[in-house]
Formats: structure tokens, C-alpha cells, sequence
């Protein structure tokens, strides 16, 4: 042990006293370069890395680590249920042709910086509401459903093999940072479903924490006589509880628009 420690303390003094010069060195892949070099106690010359190929390694390993962390940021997001054709988009993708889509974006830039106010986006399909919203659970973090993943994940927590209960599933919606229940209207409009959704928008307003809410339906108030008999308006599948927090609680923004994507799909065809 003590000529190890002695042979140790020999090789670090060495390493103290060593005297560095620089010189032209050859390298097989760069060529003449400028090197550090030393003569070591044999009168050997000792070249250091060839300062080029030094350049080229710390730019792989930034490279790698970039790619990781792009990888990790991934998981998160698919953790998320983010759809992978978002993770390439920011907010300036978003094409604004009108007031309406403006208003949208504003509202849910806002919820991506921060801002707790919740956000009921209503319109048609194919108007970006559910980027604009993914583009928001990216920055911030939390979690983007459809109604009816919600319901199906609450009625498999019944199941004898569950592994959680409905609690654990309201909880976790609950207490995200942002959540994000797409295509709301599609469900049964029961009961249940309305406590459901009363529990978790409520929960969130207690907490002040944002939700946005995406629905292909109107208001009751801007309906017809006949949407309204056929329950095709918002406030039929919500509930007057989760109506009621949301007037006092959320924006709302009708989204107008010709459908983009069947817009995109159109001029995919005539190229």
C-alpha cells in the first residue's frame, strides 16, 4: 500500500512538473496543426490531442447529449398522449386567417405561459384546436384526452385486475398542470359522465390549475330549436355544475373557419 501511495504522489509530482510546448504536429486527419506536446523523463516526446479532433469530439458527445435530451423530451410528451405529428410544430405553424383563430391562439399562448384561466375552445373540426392546445401541454406538462378515453379508463378501473380505481384516475386529471379533454360531446352525456367531468373541472378551478376544454358543439344559447331538441349543444353533455364554474372560470372561444386539414388534403391532390 505505501509504494502504491509512494508511486502515486511519483506520478502526480511528475504530472505538476511537466513542461508544455506546442509544435506542429501530423495528424492523419487534419493534417499540420498546432498541438501541445511534452518531452517526458526518458526524453520521449509525448503529443496531446490533435486540438481539431478534440473539436469534433466535444461536438459529438453536445450532439449526443442533444438527441437525448430531444428523446427524453419525446417520452414526455407521448406520456403526455401528445399525437407525434405535433412534436415538430410551435405556435407560428399556426395559420391565422381570421379573428376567430387569432383569438385562439392568443388565449392558449397565454395558458402556455403561464397564464391559470381555463379555456373552452368551441368549433367545427379541422381548426387547429387540438394543436393549439397540444403546442400548450408541451411547454407546460400535463396531459391531453378525449372524453371518451376518460370514460374508458374510469369504467376498466372497475375491473377485478385494476390496478387503480376511479379515484386514483380523477386525481391524477385533477392535479396536472394542464389538462386537456378533447372532443367533449361525444360521450352518452349520463349522469356519470357529468359528475365526472363537475369533479375534475371543478378540482382544477379549486387549485387553480387551467383547463381546456375542445368541443365540436355550440352553446345552447346560439342553437337552433332543433340542435337544442336533439341535445346538440354544449351545455348538454357538461352539466350545469361544470357550466356554471366554467362561465365563472374559463374563456370561451368559437372557432370559425374552412376545415384546414381537409383544405391541406385538397391542395395535396392538385400538386
Amino acid at each position: 500500500m505505501e509504494k502504491d501511495l509512494v508511486a502515486s504522489n511519483g506520478l502526480f509530482a511528475d504530472i505538476l512538473n511537466r513542461k508544455y510546448l506546442v509544435g506542429m504536429f501530423k495528424c492523419e486527419k487534419h493534417g499540420e496543426v498546432k498541438c501541445e506536446y511534452y518531452v517526458d523523463k526518458y526524453g520521449q516526446t509525448v503529443w496531446g490531442e490533435c486540438p481539431e479532433c478534440a473539436k469534433e469530439h466535444d461536438a459529438e458527445l453536445e450532439e449526443k447529449e442533444r438527441l437525448a435530451e430531444i428523446e427524453k423530451q419525446k417520452a414526455k410528451w407521448l406520456e403526455s398522449n401528445i399525437k407525434e405529428k405535433f412534436f415538430d410544430m410551435t405556435f407560428d405553424s399556426y395559420e391565422v386567417l381570421n379573428d376567430s383563430l387569432k383569438l385562439a391562439l392568443e388565449k392558449v399562448k397565454a395558458i402556455a405561459d403561464g397564464c391559470n384561466r381555463s379555456l373552452l375552445l368551441l368549433g367545427d373540426n379541422g381548426l387547429g384546436k387540438t394543436m393549439l392546445a397540444s403546442l400548450a401541454l408541451m411547454k407546460r406538462g400535463g396531459y391531453i384526452y378525449k372524453m371518451y378515453e376518460i370514460i374508458t379508463q374510469i369504467k376498466s378501473s372497475y375491473k377485478a385486475n385494476s390496478t387503480v380505481d376511479e379515484m386514483d384516475i380523477l386525481k391524477k386529471l385533477s392535479n396536472c398542470p394542464l389538462l386537456v379533454i378533447d372532443e367533449v360531446g361525444k360521450q352518452f352525456g349520463s349522469d356519470s359522465e357529468k359528475n365526472w367531468l363537475s369533479y375534475i373541472i371543478d378540482e382544477r378551478y379549486e387549485c387553480n390549475r387551467p383547463t381546456i376544454l375542445i368541443c365540436n358543439l355550440k352553446r345552447k344559447r346560439d342553437c337552433t330549436e332543433e340542435e337544442v331538441s336533439n341535445g346538440l349543444y354544449i351545455e348538454h353533455y357538461l352539466g350545469r355544475d361544470s357550466v356554471s364554474r366554467l362561465v365563472e372560470c374559463a374563456d370561451i372561444v368559437n372557432v370559425t373557419g374552412d376545415d384546414y386539414r381537409r383544405k391541406i388534403a385538397l391542395t395535396e391532390q392538385t400538386v
